[in-house]
């Protein structure tokens, strides 16, 4: 039996010529998608969005790595297992961070203007003990999901049984979104795109991996809506063998 999971929805803004990263962002032809993605978030998944951790190092002064000191922590010990912490009525904004490297300052941070959410950590058996204590110190709950690699199943499980969550925003970057994409696990991508063109070589994907070895996957179009400044908001639905699971994920 297909154990019950949060339903993942690939939430991204790209560049017309399919970029996610890059001086595009800040031209104003952006700003109208920008914002009109920023407040799709809340709509598509209320509770809980989540990125990888590169992505929340060059977006939120709060996660840098940068002088992350864990000598206080070195000999602590720490109860096996997850440390569930449940959000203030806020959802959750989840890092996954395999090896315990976010340097956060707080346990909340604000995106998009004027919202709150409650830091999660998603981390492997990787991350030391001495990083799991410093989470609990400043009170970021933490799921273990995996040994070396992220086990995406196993945390979208956890996500929904643990802390009740059925929907799930997975706003980037490439790798992260990858890891999903490969093991079949986004159920709908929403991409807004910008009327803009990065033209860097080296800019990322929306979903790509370090491994050459590409992972095919259908989709079909659910929507196309025509945004004020010429952008576009596309979103796509995972074709599924079975279409009753979809309905169960769905629902």
């Amino acid at each position: 039996m297909q154990e019950k999971r949060a339903y993942v929805i690939c939430h991204m803004m790209t560049s017309l010529d399919g970029k996610i990263t890059g001086p595009f962002f800040s031209m104003k032809e952006c700003d109208v998608c920008g914002e009109f993605y920023d407040e799709e978030i809340a709509k598509l998944a209320p509770k809980a969005w989540g990125c990888g951790r590169t992505t929340f190092e060059e977006n939120y002064q709060s996660a840098l790595a940068d002088n992350l000191n864990l000598d206080e922590f070195k000999d602590r010990k720490v109860e096996k297992g997850d440390y569930l912490v449940k959000s203030e009525n806020l959802p959750y904004a989840i890092a996954f961070d395999r090896k315990g490297r976010l340097n956060w300052k707080q346990d909340k941070i604000e995106y998009p203007d004027g919202v709150f959410s409650k830091v999660l950590e998603v981390v492997t058996a990787l991350a030391p003990s001495s990083y799991l204590a410093y989470l609990r110190k400043i009170a970021i709950p933490y799921i273990i999901a995996g040994q070396e690699d992220l086990d995406a199943g196993l945390f979208l499980h956890k996500l929904y049984e643990e802390f009740g969550i059925e929907r799930f925003a997975l706003c980037g970057g490439g790798n992260i979104n990858a890891a999903f994409m490969k093991d079949n696990l986004v159920d709908e991508i929403s991409l807004v795109t910008a009327p803009v063109i990065d033209g860097e070589s080296h800019g990322l994907s929306f979903v790509e991996k370090t491994s050459p070895r590409g992972f095919p996957r259908a989709y079909t179009l659910k929507d196309a809506v025509k945004l004020p400044d010429g952008g576009l908001w596309l979103t796509y639905l995972k074709k599924y063998k079975d279409q009753a699971l979809r309905k169960q994920l769905r629902n």
